[in-house]
């Protein structure tokens, strides 16, 4: 008797490790919807410049090396200005464009909207603007936020 109550507790004891295995694998999936927290890359100008001359600085040999070399480094450094994610409502026509399925004239259907509406208050928002559907919201939600 007392063998089988120990297998029972046993097998009891496998069963809630493994629950809480896939608890802890769920929580810190980057793809999981739980725990529903949205984290923003805080970035400040300070930061902005150190990465612009760590791209400046990083390989000196290249930087002497050709003057076409020389020209591609402000355009790397242009790259980093426009840092996402971004506030959906600091965004300019270019910024939506940078998203997949967006072109010149839904990025300008967004800023009407915007300019119609005033303060884009949540994402889902951007589904009353024609042509933005689920998918296309769900790409926008990866670049922009609402602040």
């Amino acid at each position: 008797m007392k063998e089988r109550q120990i297998v029972e507790m046993m097998s009891l004891l496998a069963l809630v490790s493994a629950l809480i295995l896939v608890m802890m694998v769920m929580a810190t999936s980057p793809r999981s919807p739980w725990p529903l927290t949205v984290s923003r890359l805080a970035s400040s100008s300070t930061d902005q410049t150190n990465v612009k001359e760590d791209v400046i600085t990083s390989d000196p040999q290249k930087q002497e090396s050709s003057p076409q070399t020389q020209q591609e480094q402000p355009q790397k450094i242009e790259a980093f200005q426009s840092e996402f994610p971004m506030d959906i409502n600091q965004a300019d026509k270019e910024a939506l464009m940078e998203v997949e399925g967006i072109g010149e004239k839904k990025a300008q259907s967004i800023l009407d909207y915007r300019a119609q509406v005033g303060k884009i208050e949540t994402m889902d928002q951007l589904l009353e603007v024609e042509g933005i559907g689920e998918v296309t919201l769900e790409r926008l939600c990866e670049k922009f936020y609402v602040a």
